[in-house]
């Protein structure tokens, strides 16, 4: 009696479990804008797309695309990599990629908070478990999309982890990424001295 119950109750929460991850993988809504990183798609894919905002930005408005013109039109870049049939056919398990959403503390009230510390939250956000999730880095093929100062902050932590990351598949994508620095954050930092 009490081994059947307790195996009923194993199925049922494990049951549960692979419900609310299948669920993570569908859901259309945008994620919080309250600067933590977390996941979008959690599943059992080994790709994970990492995607990691710019400054004075967060997760859900600078990989969103939304029509003035008619309010069901948007798009949302970790929705179309979810859903993109490609990069499910390519995954071993054929499954749409895990997304995670990286994020840093960022905006106008972030003046103490140094690219070191964005360094290290976005570290955190790969090689630490988020959401009761294993780290991003566990998965086998890892693609980052870095927006502006996003990309700079993946591009310092790939080379100072180097020797952690050898024997994944690691794909970059900087959109908009200073790779030869930037007049408009030299001159915020001068302002930014004023202030």
């Amino acid at each position: 009696g009490t081994v059947k119950y307790l195996v009923a109750l194993a199925i049922s929460a494990l049951s549960c479990l692979l419900s609310q991850a299948l669920l993570a993988c569908e859901l259309n809504s945008l994620p919080n804008r309250d600067g933590r990183s977390q996941w979008y798609c959690s599943n059992s894919s080994s790709t994970v797309i990492v995607f990691v905002h710019g400054l004075n930005s967060n997760s859900a408005d600078v990989w969103l695309y939304a029509s003035e013109a008619a309010s069901d039109d948007r798009v949302y870049w970790p929705e179309l990599a979810r859903d993109d049939p490609i990069l499910a056919a390519s995954d071993d398990a054929n499954v749409s990629p895990s997304i995670l959403l990286a994020s840093f503390h960022t905006g106008p009230g972030s003046r103490s908070f140094s690219i070191a510390d964005a360094q290290k939250q976005i570290f955190d956000a790969l090689f630490s478990s988020i959401d009761g999730q294993l780290p991003a880095v566990e998965k086998k093929t890892i693609i980052l999309v870095g927006h502006s100062l996003g990309g700079v902050l993946l591009r310092d932590v790939l080379s100072r982890n180097a020797d952690r990351l050898l024997g994944k598949r690691l794909g970059l994508l900087l959109v908009a990424s200073p790779s030869k620095g930037s007049t408009f954050a030299n001159i915020a930092g001068y302002a930014q001295w004023a202030v």
